[in-house]
């Protein structure tokens, strides 16, 4: 809530889409078709959007919405390049943010710390949920070790929570100053 916090993970946030990206292809008519779909899904602001829950929670996600949000059985099935799961009869509608306090991680290996995906959540609890991994974009800046993994929600550190004693030792010492001027008027 404090704008000290909220500010800086806002300019971290916008800094990371500020020159954005170039697309490249071979023919005009492709880089059009690719840069009109970015228009259409606001995939910038939606990747601003997703650094800034980053800076501010530890962990950003972005659902990826082949129009199957309300079909649960579907949610757990991994995404896979397939005709039946992408194509352009089955579109990406829409990309959407997650804010990380709806999304938890559901099953993750724990048994075998030589296994490919040992504390690497499978499926995520987004509000009751299971949804897929393939499906959810995740993102985390600052991760912490495989130990506290569950303790962060399988986040990371946030800017905020590294932020918090300067900002402290900031406030009070604006207090401090505010004090002394209203003490000498």
């Amino acid at each position: 809530q404090r704008a000290e916090y909220r500010h800086a993970a806002e300019i971290w946030a916008e800094h990371a889409v500020r020159k954005w990206i170039k697309i490249r292809g071979s023919t005009a008519a492709k880089r059009k078709l690719v840069e009109d779909e970015f228009v259409r899904l606001n995939v910038r602001d939606t990747f601003q959007e997703w650094m800034n829950h980053d800076q501010v929670f530890g962990r950003g996600q972005i659902f990826l919405d082949f129009d199957d949000a309300d079909k649960d059985a579907e949610l757990g099935v991994e995404l896979r390049v397939d005709p039946a799961k992408i194509s352009a009869k089955r579109p990406l509608k829409r990309l959407t943010v997650v804010e990380p306090m709806w999304s938890s991680p559901g099953t993750y290996a724990t048994n075998n710390p030589l296994r490919h995906d040992f504390y690497k959540p499978q499926q995520w609890c987004v509000y009751g949920r299971r949804v897929h991994t393939s499906r959810m974009l995740t993102i985390v800046s600052r991760p912490v070790s495989d130990m506290l993994k569950p303790a962060y929600a399988f986040g990371g550190q946030s800017l905020v929570q590294l932020m918090k004693p300067y900002v402290d030792n900031w406030l009070r010492t604006r207090q401090a100053v505010s004090d002394l001027l209203n003490n000498f008027s």
